[in-house]
């Protein structure tokens, strides 16, 4: 015979109340680090051929990813709060977790490459944040969206 029981939620108390998300500043200086290397290799080849119009492509690429990087490094500004009460992005406004469905850090193909997005449809649409750039694994970030969804269904049942 098969019994029947309710999930249980364990909490990890070792979770803040809120977790901010930036952008990596890791990852953007890892980035830049890269680009240099590149873009001083097609400098040298630049030097060394007067006219090779790969290098040239390669130096605006590299400027423009770079450009980028910067940008990310930079920016300051949280990408995702998640807290107890719900979830709030750098693109939608404080929804709590009553009104947020079906969370999930989710793998799309997209090439040759495999994207994490970060995903919850609110009252009026569907947020969908690519999470590749954050200071977050996809594991945790959804370790995390677990333990606060758990927390506030457990308030819940306790109000």
């Amino acid at each position: 015979m098969y019994q029947i029981t309710e999930n249980v939620f364990l909490d990890d108390l070792s979770i803040p109340d809120e977790t901010i998300i930036y952008y990596s500043k890791t990852k953007g200086l890892l980035q830049i680090t890269l680009i240099l290397a590149f873009l001083g290799y097609a400098v040298y080849t630049l030097i060394l051929r007067s006219s090779n119009t790969i290098a040239v492509a390669i130096i605006l690429v590299g400027l423009y990813y770079m450009y980028g990087s910067f940008k990310h490094i930079l920016n300051r500004t949280p990408q995702i709060i998640l807290s107890n009460k719900g979830v709030q992005t750098v693109s939608t406004s404080f929804y709590g977790w009553k009104d947020i469905l079906v969370e999930e850090v989710r793998c799309e193909i997209e090439g040759r490459s495999t994207i994490k997005y970060f995903t919850y449809a609110y009252p009026g649409g569907l947020e969908k944040l690519k999470i590749h750039d954050y200071d977050i694994s996809g594991d945790s970030l959804e370790n995390l969206l677990r333990i606060y969804r758990g927390r506030s269904e457990k308030n819940r049942k306790v109000s």
